[in-house]
C-alpha cells in the first residue's frame, strides 16, 4: 500500500482556478472604475456587513484589529483577548462591501470577504483566500483572471 505524503495532500489544497468564483454582478462591479469607497478603518464597514460578519463566523460581535495594529497572528495564544483578524481595507459601493483582512494562525492568510448589501442587512456572497496581496477592488479583479485566488469555506 502507497502512502501520501504530506506535500502531495497539500499541494492540491493550494491550487488556484477559475472554479467557485465570485458571481457574475461582483465581476461586473469590479470592473466599474471608482465603484467602491475604499476604507482603511473597521468603523468604516457598514454595521449590517460587521453583523453578517459576525454571525457567519459565529462571533458574539464583531472583532477584528484595526490595519497596522496588534493582532493574534500566530497559534501560539500569548495574548488571547487580541482578535485573530486584521484589517487590510474595505471597499464599499452601493451593491457590494467587500472586506480585505489577514488572519493568523499556523500560517497567515490575506483573505477577502464580498458581501450584497440590503437596506437593512447584508448577505455573504463570496469569500476567498489570496496567497499574494489584494486589497482593493482593482488587485482583486486582477487576481480573479489570472486564477490568484481559492475560494475558502471559512472566514
Amino acid at each position: 500500500m502507497k502512502t501520501a505524503s504530506f506535500l502531495s495532500i497539500l499541494i492540491p489544497a493550494l491550487s488556484f482556478g477559475a472554479e467557485g468564483g465570485p458571481p457574475a454582478d461582483v465581476m461586473d462591479a469590479l470592473k466599474v472604475p471608482g465603484a467602491f469607497q475604499i476604507r482603511t478603518a473597521t468603523a468604516d464597514i457598514p454595521l449590517p456587513v460587521r453583523t453578517a460578519f459576525a454571525k457567519t463566523t459565529g462571533q458574539a460581535s464583531f472583532s477584528m484589529a484595526e490595519p497596522g495594529a496588534r493582532w493574534q497572528s500566530t497559534d501560539v495564544m500569548v495574548m488571547p483577548p487580541l482578535p485573530g483578524r486584521r484589517l487590510r481595507a474595505s471597499a464599499c459601493s452601493k451593491v457590494f462591501c467587500i472586506i480585505f483582512y489577514e488572519t493568523g494562525g499556523v500560517a497567515r492568510m490575506n483573505r477577502v470577504a464580498v458581501f450584497r448589501l440590503n437596506p437593512n442587512d447584508a448577505k455573504l456572497v463570496w469569500n476567498a483566500i489570496a496567497f499574494h496581496d489584494a486589497d482593493d477592488p482593482k488587485s482583486l479583479l486582477i487576481a480573479i483572471e489570472n486564477g490568484k485566488l481559492r475560494q475558502d469555506p471559512y472566514l
